[in-house]
């Protein structure tokens, strides 16, 4: 007779040779596939065959068999097991706490968190400030995509303005060190906040959106490795100059944040669960224009969302970014930010749920719940909600 503990030392060892047996089957059909190739495939079909056909073998021994599972079996096991280890937080704890208390985690893996803003708003300063705050707390890395707008020493300038709380000028011109002891000191506090700082950047300006999922899926295997968790940050949704013949800017953009979430959701996995958040931008319309006017005659609703309805039919959340009018900082004091975010859409909630579903009774009307945010120096700051003012 077999013991028990040999039988599962058995088991793992046979499970590993299965493994690496499937393994070099895969490569071997990695390298006929690359012979078998016609001249003409682009640098793209090639770099995608062969990402496929390896890490679809390896994502199905991580999950198990590719088929429709029975939840209801395993509903009450899961259930129980949770209740006997209770956690305090599900995924990433975000570095604004009312907005972390009223959404729970907007990057929760395999989902995709939205934000929308006009031109200038500071819809860049806002996803690269939670990004940076998220790994800084988490030491979890970050790979963030720019789209062809924002050089890697401008991000590295307002990164640094931010955490240093300086202005940014003076980086740019190198004159910090002569403006104060002050300022000098501080910008030295930042190298010690950064020592474990992964923050990764790569332009995509340019590349269609295979080439960018490949470009991921690529870093991810490489350097982050596989299990390991990643922040994917890319700024921002817009048209690629690599449209296809006859192919619309709707369409090209729907097609976008489909593979994107493809990728994270259903494409590289651990265990056969999601390992990658993403959180990334979008530009409003011209609905969304808030200069010049009072706040009675902003829009603050979906219709503002441009390019695509699959942005707000493939996201988790989605956010309205916005200046505050001249009226509103008036009315609610300026003590209360220079910005508010309007949430529009929200899969996952947080603890408080009646700041995210209930409306805030202002005088004699309801209003819609936000989130007040000054804006100052590429830095930051929440500053409560409607229900504080």
């Amino acid at each position: 007779r077999t013991s028990a503990d040999a039988l599962i030392s058995l088991a793992k060892v046979l499970k590993k040779y299965t493994i690496r047996r499937e393994i070099y089957y895969s490569c071997r059909d990695v390298a006929k596939k690359m012979k078998d190739m016609s001249e003409d495939s682009s640098y793209s079909d090639i770099i995608n065959h062969a990402d496929s056909i390896f890490n679809e073998k390896i994502n199905m021994y991580e999950s198990g068999d590719s088929k429709p599972e029975h939840i209801a079996e395993e509903m009450e096991f899961l259930i129980e097991e949770r209740g006997n280890n209770p956690i305090e937080e599900f995924d990433l704890v975000g570095p604004y706490e009312k907005l972390h208390e009223i959404y729970g985690s907007l990057l929760r893996p395999g989902n995709i968190s939205v934000l929308v803003a006009r031109s200038g708003v500071g819809k860049t300063a806002f996803c690269m400030n939670f990004a940076t705050k998220i790994a800084l707390m988490h030491n979890v890395p970050i790979l963030h995509f720019d789209n062809g707008e924002m050089s890697k020493e401008e991000l590295i300038m307002r990164q640094t303005a931010a955490l240093a709380k300086v202005p940014m000028h003076l980086l740019e011109t190198g004159k910090w060190r002569q403006h104060s002891e002050e300022t000098v000191k501080k910008v030295r506090e930042v190298w010690s906040k950064i020592k474990d700082l992964k923050f990764y950047y790569y332009n995509v300006g340019g590349m269609s959106s295979d080439e960018m999922i490949n470009t991921l899926r690529r870093f991810y295997y490489s350097t982050i490795g596989r299990g390991n968790p990643l922040v994917f940050s890319f700024d921002y949704i817009k048209p690629s100059s690599k449209m296809e013949k006859g192919q619309s800017e709707w369409q090209q953009i729907g097609e976008m944040v489909d593979k994107f979430k493809t990728c994270i959701h259903k494409e590289i996995l651990h265990d056969g669960l999601p390992v990658i958040p993403m959180i990334t931008s979008v530009q409003s319309n011209r609905q969304g224009i808030t200069n010049n006017r009072a706040a009675e005659n902003v829009v603050d609703d979906e219709s503002i969302v441009s390019l695509s309805d699959r942005i707000t039919q493939y996201c988790s959340h989605l956010f309205i970014l916005r200046k505050k009018t001249t009226d509103e900082i008036v009315d609610e004091g300026e003590h209360f930010g220079t910005h508010k975010l309007i949430n529009l859409k929200s899969r996952h909630l947080g603890k408080d749920i009646a700041g995210a579903l209930e409306p805030v009774r202002v005088g004699d009307q309801l209003r819609r719940n936000f989130i007040n945010f000054e804006f100052k120096n590429f830095d930051i700051e929440e500053r409560g909600d409607l229900r504080d003012i």
